[in-house]
């Protein structure tokens, strides 16, 4: 299927702004780029907020109840470098309230002022609060999930990982959007060349991205990382992975659903046909996202049953 009309409006404008030059611009003026993307608001958020090392914690509970709440730990995508929690309100608020849950979203420090390991270990601190907290913040420490999109959904896919490890295993549900999951083998995929220009998500920025990130490429093999490259992905959560028929990430979705499915771990994926990596962007125009976003929303609610 060709990409979608609107999507290569979207596309044309882009590079017309001269989206195509912005690894040689400033951080500024590249934060300066992205924030200037229109986001849905709240007029007036209703939320719980708390300082865990250097990460916010932003808890949304819409709905009242005296029993504990299953919890979605929600990590947008910011590429690492741009936006703030503020962009999360919205669908962190309104997801709350269909799941009757809590949305707990969690802020690491941002690139490249806070290289790796950093924001990655403000991600796991977060956690940790929540869980050691979970009575005061009346949260069910049984029935917790992750979501997470982009560099979010790397954020996710990476702690799950290294929660198992430490053999905390509260998180039995992952929810991962075009996930970012192998910064190191990129030769192994065909989506990264055939889609690693002209799609947004080109190679130039996305290389640019992970650097601001790290401090040395050889960092790429480390699984908090590159999840994809964790040795063992035995007892992971259930998962669900949607991706974008043309995202360059594409491919190494693929791969860790079929890591996870070989370990026995409950795993599926599908990605939406005439897609780009971003598509959420889109949800107020396009019906294909705000399926995707009530098929991922029913699928923790199911799963919360199951836990």
């Amino acid at each position: 299927m060709p990409v979608h009309p609107i999507i290569q409006r979207a596309l044309r404008r882009a590079y017309h702004r001269g989206h195509h030059e912005l690894p040689r611009r400033s951080l500024a003026e590249i934060r300066q780029y992205y924030e200037e993307t229109e986001l849905p608001r709240l007029a007036s958020p209703d939320y719980a907020e708390y300082q865990v090392l250097g990460a916010t914690l932003r808890l949304h509970c819409p709905i009242k109840t005296a029993k504990p709440l299953p919890v979605v730990i929600y990590f947008r995508a910011s590429a690492y470098i741009f936006g703030n929690i503020d962009d999360t309100d919205y669908f962190a608020h309104h997801l709350a309230k269909y799941l009757k849950c809590i949305v707990a979203v969690i802020e690491p420090r941002r690139a490249p002022e806070y290289k790796f390991p950093i924001p990655f270990n403000d991600c796991i601190a977060g956690i940790h609060y929540l869980i050691e907290h979970h009575a005061k913040l009346q949260i069910n420490p049984n029935k917790m999930a992750v979501w997470g999109e982009s560099s979010g959904g790397n954020f996710a896919a990476a702690v799950c990982h290294y929660l198992k490890a430490e053999k905390v295993n509260n998180i039995g549900l992952q929810v991962l959007f075009y996930p970012m999951l192998d910064y190191y083998q990129h030769h192994l995929y065909p989506s990264k060349q055939d889609f690693g220009e002209g799609f947004l998500m080109d190679k130039a920025l996305a290389d640019w991205f992970v650097a601001q990130y790290i401090t040395d490429p050889m960092q790429c093999q480390d699984p908090r990382i590159s999840p994809l490259l964790a040795e063992n992905f035995e007892k992971l959560p259930q998962t669900l992975v949607i991706g974008a028929q043309y995202d360059p990430m594409r491919d190494e979705s693929c791969a860790y659903v079929e890591k996870l499915v070989k370990a026995k771990v409950p795993a599926k994926a599908f990605f939406l046909p005439g897609m780009i990596h971003g598509f959420l962007l889109y949800t107020s125009k396009l019906e294909a996202p705000r399926f995707a976003q009530r098929y991922a929303a029913n699928f923790l609610k199911d799963g919360f049953l199951g836990l």
